[in-house]
């Protein structure tokens, strides 16, 4: 499964967010991951991203399709998104 992240976290824990991120998906842009994972992986991160985030405050939005293809990407100044990132 095609996954990107979105968070919007306070900034006491916005290392911790990217740090636990960056352990399955690719960074290509400020707050946001893209990567591929299993529906189960994808459960189990928003499990243990629940855990240390305030929901008052914070927030994290997943979006989810079969496959990259499945929407059109355009970038409008500088693309902070690896080489290697699936196209």
């Amino acid at each position: 499964m095609h996954t990107l992240f979105f968070y919007d976290v306070d900034q006491s824990r916005v290392a911790k967010v990217h740090r636990y991120l960056t352990r399955r998906l690719f960074w290509i842009q400020r707050s946001v991951f893209e990567g591929e994972i299993s529906s189960f992986h994808r459960r189990l991160m928003i499990e243990d991203l629940s855990r240390f985030l305030d929901p008052e405050t914070d927030s994290i939005l997943t979006i989810n399709t079969e496959t990259p293809q499945a929407w059109k990407r355009t970038v409008l100044g500088r693309d902070l998104a690896p080489q290697t990132r699936l196209n």
